[in-house]
């Protein structure tokens, strides 16, 4: 892992000129964008206008990739894609992967880094050391379980949770893995209202928890009212960037939308 250069601490995630292609098609081309410490980005555009090759890129997955990625000024270059895992950057899919046969608190703990000194020497010596830390990373998953509104039985089955709430489950469990900089997949894809609005209020706790997000959606009202600043993107190229207010008024935005019978 090497530095480039000087970083402005604030930024967390900067990425430069990237471009991804797939059996010599362009995916996304040249583009640069930063991400700043503690706050929400929204990554939108239509359908095939890149955003899901840009999260592969991030997470070290995309075939040909060219361009720099810095995560607080270290090069993600020519990592593996565990990795960047490792290093901070964790992605919540559209697709749930809960562990149905667990409680939901156990779901939560198995996403939580083992502390391999607390392990070893209470294995030898005190094993009230382990107690007292199995005692604070359930108080830790508790802590995320209230955080994403799952406030419910934590020992209940998590195979009996809604679909919303299996979504919540997985972006606690994710957070227990502690990220730098957490990507999210159009988490409100297949919500009602009334659960787009529960997890843009999830989101804003999330944030305020001192998280960085970068927001993969295609709910607009969302879009408008988590996200920090967006990045629109069309045929792999950004073509508008800003607070989401002013970028969704954009003409060149409203035609990348309108123009494929895609806003929302």
């Amino acid at each position: 892992m090497r530095t480039d250069g000087e970083h402005d601490p604030g930024i967390i995630l900067s990425v430069s000129n990237l471009t991804v292609a797939y059996n010599g098609n362009i995916a996304v081309s040249s583009l640069t964008f930063e991400v700043t410490r503690g706050r929400i980005l929204g990554l939108v555009g239509p359908n095939g206008a890149g955003k899901t090759s840009v999260i592969n890129a991030l997470l070290g997955i995309a075939p040909k990739v060219t361009g720099s990625i810095l995560l607080a000024g270290s090069s993600l270059r020519d990592l593996r894609s565990y990795q960047i895992v490792r290093l901070g950057i964790r992605v919540v899919t559209q697709q749930t992967q809960t562990l149905n046969a667990m409680s939901v608190l156990e779901n939560v703990l198995m996403g939580m880094p083992e502390d391999e000194s607390d392990r070893f020497v209470s294995a030898f010596f005190w094993k009230k050391a382990l107690t007292k830390g199995e005692t604070k990373r359930k108080a830790d998953a508790l802590a995320l379980l209230s955080l994403v509104g799952l406030n419910g039985d934590p020992d209940a089955p998590a195979g009996g949770l809604s679909y919303g709430q299996k979504k919540r489950l997985e972006i606690a469990r994710t957070l227990a893995g502690e990220p730098t900089v957490l990507l999210m997949d159009e988490p409100t894809a297949g919500l009602d209202t009334g659960g787009v609005g529960d997890v843009c209020q999830m989101l804003k706790a999330i944030r305020s928890s001192g998280k960085t997000i970068l927001l993969v959606e295609h709910n607009m009202e969302a879009v408008r009212d988590v996200c920090d600043e967006i990045i629109v993107m069309d045929f792999g190229k950004m073509i508008a960037f800003g607070k989401p207010e002013e970028v969704l008024a954009n003409p060149r935005v409203l035609e990348a939308y309108i123009g494929r019978g895609e806003h929302g």
